[in-house]
């Protein structure tokens, strides 16, 4: 027997049927037109959400217990055996915990005509979430995208109050005020130290710490630098930056100008999760001395502890660099075999050199007993330019293109002399683990 379809009979309930919610109890009676109670309705094609049934009289009810977007189609017949049928949609939302504003304030200060930037957090509700100030007004030259980034350039100081609301996609708002405090700069920002090192990506990563050990604020600019002596790196790097409990990611910015309260540390870490290799420096302005050191990482990724090809995790550290006039470097290196170790392995020294006005550098090497290892090599770094490279290394492993092979199985010195020279050094055991080795400047 064929079914007979009326022709003006018809679902009148429309798709998307009201969202439900995942653990929460759900009931929605679908509606027939133009036909003969009583009516049958069944799905015939596609899936109710798991723990939801569509009853015979035309009821959806159940609680669902997994989020999504669902298609199905229902079909409802009459008492005269006539049939339609519709295609419907149902979302079923996840539990969402109350909307709240996780930032805190006072929020970090920062200073007049220093770039600016804090990101506000929320927890809970449903996102995408949407900002704005609702009360009050930020300092002048700052903004509050819809984001929720809070930045620009403020132009004058003082200490400002204001309310932001977030909204989310449900409708739900939540508001808190805010303080922020602008301060002036008593005559300008110069440079008070230099991290002449800094490496991120393909399994390396620079933590650079800078703090306040004074008892008033100080506005600083910190400047990572590459190769070339630019603001910009060669490889784009991403940022993670940490100060009093605010904790900023994936920042691309190379100049980060931030207020220091009193005894309060910037961290600003980079090459997590970076495929490619970068290295430069970091340039520290600031309108008082501060202290500082830089942390350097190595990890290989991917592997297990104790599995084929794992290498132990390895780090050393070096102070700030607030001699800035140095026209000497003295390091020393180690570039042997050591007793212990496998044949064919040796210690090797690196070293990270710099001049901030450019120039002439001339390096001299020594063994332990005062001896010079093969000729002077000199090479030329323009302004700010930097360079890397282990003590070791063959022309064809060396940034500068100079052949230093005649140091291996040595211990000894190596002198360079240039003008306004910056540096470090360190030493990578043949385990693969990563120590400081002291330069002295002068």
């Amino acid at each position: 027997m064929i079914a007979k379809i009326a022709p003006f009979f018809l679902i009148a309930t429309l798709s998307p049927l009201p969202a439900a919610t995942v653990d929460t109890a759900y009931s929605q009676t679908l509606s027939a037109a133009a036909g003969s109670p009583s009516y049958a309705w069944s799905v015939t094609s596609g899936a109710l959400p798991a723990g939801l049934t569509l009853s015979s009289t035309g009821t959806v009810s159940g609680t669902p217990t997994a989020a999504g977007s669902f298609n199905f189609t229902v079909q409802v017949k009459d008492s005269t055996g006539a049939t339609t049928s519709a295609a419907l949609a149902l979302t079923v939302n996840p539990v969402f915990s109350p909307l709240s504003i996780a930032t805190v304030s006072p929020l970090l200060s920062g200073y007049v005509n220093g770039a600016y930037s804090q990101t506000f957090v929320a927890t809970g509700g449903a996102q995408p979430y949407a900002w704005s100030v609702i009360f009050g007004a930020l300092p002048a030259g700052l903004t509050l995208s819809s984001g929720g980034a809070i930045t620009g350039t403020p132009s004058a100081p003082g200490a400002f109050s204001f309310t932001v609301q977030v909204l989310d996609s449900n409708s739900a708002t939540t508001a808190r005020t805010f303080a922020l405090t602008i301060i002036s700069v008593a005559g300008s920002l110069a440079r008070v130290g230099v991290l002449p090192q800094f490496a991120a990506g393909a399994g390396y990563t620079t933590t650079v710490y800078v703090t306040n050990t004074s008892a008033a604020p100080v506005p600083v600019r910190l400047i990572i630098r590459g190769d070339n002596g630019s603001t910009t790196l060669s490889v784009p790097t991403a940022l993670t930056v940490t100060q009093q409990g605010d904790t900023e990611t994936g920042i691309t910015a190379t100049t980060l100008d931030r207020v220091l309260n009193p005894y309060t540390t910037l961290a600003i870490a980079g090459g997590q999760g970076q495929a490619v290799n970068v290295q430069g420096w970091v340039d520290v302005l600031a309108t008082t001395a501060v202290s500082g050191f830089a942390v350097f990482t190595r990890a290989t990724t991917g592997l297990t502890s104790g599995g084929a090809g794992f290498v132990t995790p390895w780090e050393g550290t070096v102070p700030l660099q607030t001699q800035l006039s140095a026209s000497t470097i003295t390091l020393p290196f180690d570039n042997t075999t050591p007793s212990y170790a496998a044949p064919g392995t040796q210690f090797t020294t690196g070293i990270a050199i710099g001049s901030l006005t450019g120039g002439s550098i001339t390096a001299r090497f020594y063994d332990v007993n005062g001896n010079q290892l093969g000729t002077p090599q000199t090479f030329t770094l323009g302004t700010l330019e930097h360079t890397a490279l282990m003590v070791n290394s063959p022309a064809t492993a060396s940034p500068i293109g100079q052949d230093w092979s005649f140091t291996n199985h040595f211990q000894g010195v190596v002198q360079f002399t240039g003008p306004a020279l910056i540096g470090l050094g360190l030493r990578a055991s043949p385990y693969g683990t990563l120590t400081t080795v002291p330069a002295t400047l002068q």
